[in-house]
């Protein structure tokens, strides 16, 4: 989910069944960082097979189909509870660990999302609207650019 909304692991957490529209994940404003208003990321046709099958593999785990008012990654034994982030850090880093992965974190999951729109030609203040971000120079902090892209650059756009 935050690979292809560019959310944050928190916002992830904690989004509930009834947040996973067939055209869009909404992110209500609750659960936002800033709690300013609810944001609506339009649903990528990559991530919807992705959270098809885990719907799947949810019912199987918890012995029922989830409801509405469910948590879509609660924790391994409660429904009605969710991971905190930092047990998912910790987790991560730990499957990092094991295959050599280093200085990868969970917002690297957001920022290699905004970073791979970019390098798409997705205009900045669309990914702002899609991110949340309250402005384009904190969305620009987000954003790397390859050595690739710095030459190609340079040959297409400097004289």
């Amino acid at each position: 989910v935050c690979r292809y909304t560019a959310c944050r692991i928190t916002e992830s957490l904690s989004l509930l069944w009834e947040n996973i529209l067939f055209d869009s994940v909404v992110f209500p404003r609750h659960i936002m960082k800033k709690k300013t208003k609810t944001r609506c990321a339009p649903m990528s046709p990559k991530l919807l097979p992705i959270l098809e099958q885990w719907k799947q593999q949810w019912a199987e785990r918890y012995g029922r189909p989830p409801e509405k008012t469910d948590y879509v990654f609660p924790t391994y034994k409660d429904v009605s509870a969710r991971f905190s982030r930092q047990w998912v850090d910790k987790k991560l880093r730990e499957a990092c660990g094991r295959v050599g992965v280093e200085g990868a974190s969970l917002h690297s999951l957001r920022r290699s999302a905004l970073t791979f729109a970019h390098s798409r030609g997705v205009q900045i203040r669309v990914m702002q609207q899609i991110s949340g971000h309250s402005s384009l120079e904190q969305l620009q902090r987000y954003l790397d650019c390859s050595d690739e892209q710095k030459r190609q650059a340079v040959a297409n756009g400097f004289g």
